[in-house]
């Protein structure tokens, strides 16, 4: 019997999730989290962006482009 990306098999024959976060083998940056999931692991930014702006893939906040369309009508 074997097991899918990111688990093992027990003693019991059974697969298990592997705790990327737990035993240091995951990829995230200086700037961002760990966050087991089944299966893998998710790279939660530490850093939270306030209100009007978004966070890029990077965790850096980026202010959002606010467009305002004013029309004109010639009577």
């Amino acid at each position: 019997m074997s097991c899918g990306t990111g688990y093992e098999l027990t003693e019991n024959n059974q697969c298990k999730d592997i705790d990327e976060c737990k035993i240091e083998t995951h990829n995230c940056g200086f700037d961002f989290i760990c966050q087991n999931t089944q299966g893998s692991f998710r790279c939660r930014p530490k850093m939270q962006c306030g209100s009007g702006f978004l966070q890029d893939a990077l965790g850096n906040c980026i202010g959002r482009k606010q467009f305002h369309f004013t029309v004109g009508f010639r009577s």
